[in-house]
């Protein structure tokens, strides 16, 4: 793919203009981007979606602008439902969901991080009882790997 400046013909500008392609486009798409002459000629334009009174709809319940369009370009979301679907936060979350949440609070407080409940998740423990029991302290930490053979030795202090 060759960036330099490539020579454009009369007739390929009225090629693409023929095809609803403006000159500058054209220009861009052989030059700027490396299309092929045929490809820069041919391929229509993509128009934009338009979005109505969906934003504003979106607004008024409660779904910022750039949620609203968040959620169509980024996650697919049709319109009515980017504008109409409530935006998920502690107080409308479904019922499964709250117990995560309430997990969450109680890691927090046990000082339990992320990275250590999905380990204690991964070692067969439950939700419950892996929130719920504080890490160990670096001491018990090298004494339990001293005692399983881990490590050969540690520096006593």
């Amino acid at each position: 793919m060759s960036y330099e400046h490539r020579v454009i013909t009369p007739k390929q500008y009225a090629d693409a203009a023929a095809n609803g392609i403006r000159n500058r486009v054209l220009e861009d798409r052989v030059r700027k981007l490396g299309w092929s002459m045929k490809d820069a000629i041919s391929k229509p334009i993509k128009e934009r979606q338009k979005h109505g009174d969906w934003p504003e709809i979106a607004e008024s319940n409660g779904i910022s602008k750039a949620d609203y369009y968040r959620r169509v370009a980024t996650l697919g979301w049709d319109m009515k439902k980017a504008a109409t679907e409530p935006m998920r936060n502690k107080t409308n979350l479904k019922r499964d969901e709250l117990k995560w949440v309430d997990l969450k609070e109680i890691a927090a407080s046990n000082n339990v991080s992320y990275s250590t409940f999905m380990r204690r998740l991964s070692e067969g423990e439950s939700p419950k009882q892996a929130v719920s029991r504080p890490p160990l302290s670096r001491r018990e930490h090298m004494k339990r790997q001293l005692e399983s053979g881990k490590i050969k030795y540690a520096i006593k202090g």
